[in-house]
């Protein structure tokens, strides 16, 4: 059985590391077999660990990388996966997902049911379509998502699904830092990217793994604090946004 982290986050966004940081790690770590950059509302993070694979061939055997974006659509965040344009932020899910199946890829429901995305601006990016699921066709649903915040609702969205739509369940890291790829995980029949498209399609896949600590939640928000201000302070623009 193959690994998939399908929501990881770069510079490109609101993520820690660039995207060569990403899989340098994962490559070390030897943990996952497939990856997926999806940077809110932009393809760019994907690209650009495409092309650093294909300018280091001895690193390209030991991942794939799938090129994605977490789309905020009106009614709440819609992961498109095998994308090879831009989806426009702030249609509906299901003009979203339209879009996403227009180019072949895969839509995820990414955290639909949060919870606490009301409670700070910080996390907004938790958003989630809820009951979307149930009218929308996605492709699969994000049951385990490793955010701390979600440790209940990842079980009241599995719940949701089961007695509903019974969607593929996929579990993703939604990883804003290293450490947090691949806490939480697709599992899927074979190794390659392709297998992992057509494990989703046939509804062969199962979400995997733990979310990780409060901690280190609340660590991310003041790295990322203090990131902001000497980008602020000094100038510097990390990509063209």
């Amino acid at each position: 059985m193959g690994r998939a982290d399908l929501h990881i986050h770069t510079v490109y966004s609101d993520g820690m590391m660039n995207p060569e940081m990403v899989i340098n790690h994962v490559i070390a770590q030897n943990q996952l077999d497939v990856i997926a950059i999806t940077d809110h509302d932009t393809i760019l993070g994907g690209l650009a660990a495409v092309d650093y694979l294909e300018s280091h061939p001895e690193l390209a055997a030991h991942i794939d990388v799938i090129v994605g974006s977490e789309i905020s659509s009106r009614d709440g965040h819609i992961l498109g996966l095998f994308l090879q344009r831009d989806v426009p932020p702030h249609l509906t899910a299901k003009e979203t997902v339209d879009l996403i199946h227009d180019q072949g890829g895969i839509a995820i429901a990414a955290h639909p049911y949060t919870f606490f995305y009301r409670i700070s601006k910080r996390l907004a990016g938790l958003k989630g379509v809820g009951n979307e699921i149930k009218a929308v066709d996605f492709d699969a649903v994000e049951t385990k998502n490793s955010n701390p915040t979600e440790f209940i609702s990842n079980y009241y969205t599995q719940w949701i699904n089961r007695i509903n739509q019974k969607l593929p369940e996929t579990g993703s890291s939604d990883g804003h830092f290293l450490s947090a790829i691949g806490k939480t995980y697709t599992e899927f029949e074979g190794s390659t990217v392709d297998e992992l498209k057509t494990s989703i399609e046939q509804g062969k896949v199962k979400s995997q793994g733990n979310i990780w600590h409060f901690q280190d939640l609340i660590g991310y928000i003041r790295d990322k604090r203090r990131l902001n201000r000497f980008l602020e302070e000094h100038n510097i623009l990390l990509h063209l946004m």
